[in-house]
């Protein structure tokens, strides 16, 4: 494939490699890198259960703006 800096081009590597095991890539110097769809993730660790809570928004707001005061 020639032309990297086209949209067009990334799409479609984008869809052969969801279409295939992979793509492999030689380097000149004879090195090679295998390109392939990473396994689904279960979810984000940022991803985590809320809990109940009295504390309102604005609540919430004003110790932000106390915390930030004190630094």
């Amino acid at each position: 494939m020639h032309g990297w800096g086209h949209r067009g081009t990334w799409r479609r590597l984008a869809a052969h490699l969801l279409a295939s095991a992979g793509v492999r890539i030689r380097r000149r110097d004879g090195s090679v890198f295998v390109l392939r769809q990473a396994p689904a993730e279960e979810g984000s660790p940022l991803d985590v259960p809320g809990i109940r809570t009295r504390a309102t928004t604005r609540d919430v707001l004003r110790a932000v703006r106390e915390a930030r005061a004190r630094r």
